[in-house]
């Protein structure tokens, strides 16, 4: 039997305590996971290898700017080619303080991870119910072991979320008057494009929901400026070196196109990604739930309720939330390790923590609570799934890295020196070849880029016309070019291949550059024995 005495000494204690047993089990299972995991793959590896390239474009660039004062992925040459300028900027602080440590990301991610524990805590340490649910989503659904060790700014980013709705809400609260919550706001906004220009859709939603619901137009559009202005500087000044005004990676990897595309095709596209991912979709059907339920207390009809303050006050994170999904289905994307689409959940997560509580559920009929448990059932069941695939992907990926970037890199910095390399894969061999790169793809060499995006009849020729000293490309990014001049050196092969472009990388040399061609040939071959087991060397016919 259930003692009375013991259940009535439970019922007694603050829910504070309730809350903090549950930040402490949170805690121990994130950091658990993080060094679980990363003492895996030093163990494994023999050193720790982030499961991206693209993490080393953001190292490349944050040790160029601490040590050359330059803004790119080569000493001297400014390129836009990071897409969040405040975590680069963070990464540099810290090479400038304790030098190139590659586990600089990893640490650093380590400490935003717990800083959104104690952040989600501060604000919902009187309601266990709404911390367990906002943690959930923000640790378990957005996979945060995940995006700590992938060593990229999504933990960054979903801090940064966190802080702005939270912030509006609170300003929110004050019917827009209190001074103080409204310059943490704006302080909030000022960063957010900065950590990922992503958070610009739910920045300006929010403003436009305060505008609808009854905030100061001179306040929402002072709050604008906070947030566009940065954003809008960085650009300038990107474009002052001959730069796009966007950095290179945002037009070449999300679906925003120049031309070619029309709003339709942008929106089937957006629906045909949104149906295609089981989490997204079952996560706004809940939103969608939760949302209709905001205008119950309201009396009067739908429409009606629309024309009223109130009802933007209390539908402002859930439609928020909805239309940011909706947008970054639009002209975002998804990607691998879900490093992309993490701040989505954690805007799910406090969207349901602020609207959802015990006392609240209690009150709802018995449909509602069915409907929302339906939901939840889903958006559990899809996200549970997405963690066992991507757990799966992250073991194969840190191998992959290893297996073909790192002993790319390897290469080039014993035999090629401050040499000319053209490639496709610039993360690593940036950071760590000391060579001067030629991105082909043109995330890190803007002229390239200039070409892929509006001249894209003129690439070939462009291609053909580098100079350099050993190009080392996927061939299958490129069969649409007719090369010419170019001589083959030898191929590398990765067996299992699961996140890097190609699982064959080849190397060519100009055919003019007879002696250049025997060094290569000769360099590859030096190089080979040394190649990590299952990885295959292939030879050319050389001279």
């Amino acid at each position: 039997m259930v003692n009375p005495a013991r259940v009535a000494f439970f019922r007694k204690l603050p829910p504070q305590i309730f809350t903090l047993v549950l930040l402490i089990l949170y805690a121990v299972l994130l950091n658990g996971s993080i060094l679980y995991h990363a003492w895996g793959v030093v163990r494994r590896l023999g050193h720790y290898i982030y499961p991206l390239d693209d993490t080393y474009i953001h190292l490349a660039v944050a040790r160029n700017l601490a040590f050359h004062n330059t803004w790119g992925i080569n000493p001297g040459q400014f390129s836009s080619a990071s897409s969040s300028p405040f975590f680069t900027c963070l990464l540099s602080l810290a090479i400038k303080l304790f030098g190139a440590n590659d586990y600089i990301p990893l640490v650093l991610n380590g400490i935003l991870a717990n800083g959104i524990l104690i952040f989600m805590y501060l604000f919902f340490r009187s309601y266990p119910f709404s911390f367990f649910l906002t943690a959930f989503f923000v640790v378990g659904a957005s996979l945060l072991p995940i995006q700590v060790v992938v060593g990229m700014e999504a933990p960054l980013q979903i801090l940064m979320v966190l802080f702005m709705m939270q912030s509006f809400r609170d300003w929110q609260r004050t019917q827009y008057a209190d001074g103080k919550k409204q310059k943490l706001f704006w302080a909030t906004l000022a960063w957010a494009g900065l950590v990922r220009y992503e958070l610009l859709f739910p920045g300006l939603l929010l403003l436009i929901f305060a505008l609808w619901g009854g905030a100061p137009w001179r306040k929402v559009f002072s709050a604008a400026f906070f947030l566009l202005a940065p954003v809008v500087l960085f650009g300038f000044w990107c474009m002052a070196h001959a730069e796009f005004f966007l950095p290179n990676s945002v037009l070449s990897k999300s679906r925003l196109r120049l031309q070619g595309e029309t709003l339709g095709q942008m929106v089937r596209d957006a629906l045909v990604t949104l149906f295609s991912n089981q989490h997204h979709l079952y996560s706004l059907a809940t939103l969608v739930v939760v949302s209709l339920s905001h205008a119950k207390p309201i009396t009067g009809s739908f429409f009606s309720n629309l024309k009223t303050n109130i009802f933007w006050q209390k539908a402002a994170l859930p439609a928020c939330t909805i239309l940011t999904l909706l947008a970054h289905m639009t002209l975002g994307g998804v990607g691998w390790l879900f490093r992309y689409e993490a701040y989505l959940m954690a805007m799910i997560g406090v969207t349901m923590g602020t609207s959802l509580n015990w006392q609240y559920l209690r009150r709802q009929n018995f449909r509602y609570r069915i409907l929302l448990a339906l939901c939840g059932f889903l958006t559990l069941n899809s996200v549970t799934q997405l963690g066992i695939g991507n757990y799966a992907l992250l073991r194969a990926a840190h191998q992959n890295i290893h297996d073909q970037q790192w002993q790319i890199a390897r290469f080039l910095h014993q035999y090629f020196p401050k040499k000319i390399v053209a490639v496709n894969d610039i993360g690593l061999i940036s950071y760590k070849a000391d060579v001067e790169v030629v991105d082909m793809v043109g995330i890190g060499t803007s002229s390239i880029l200039r070409l892929w995006l509006y001249a894209p009849e003129k690439v070939a020729d462009s291609l053909n016309a580098l100079s350099y000293d050993l190009m080392v490309i996927y061939d299958s990014w490129f069969r649409q070019i007719p090369f010419e001049g170019r001589c083959a050196v030898g191929q590398i092969c990765i067996p299992n291949n699961r996140i890097c472009g190609d699982s064959v990388v080849s190397f060519y040399v100009s055919c003019r550059d007879t002696g250049g061609l025997r060094k290569a040939c000769q360099a590859l071959k030096e190089f080979a024995p040394s190649l990590p087991q299952g990885v295959a060397y292939r030879p050319a016919d050389c001279p």
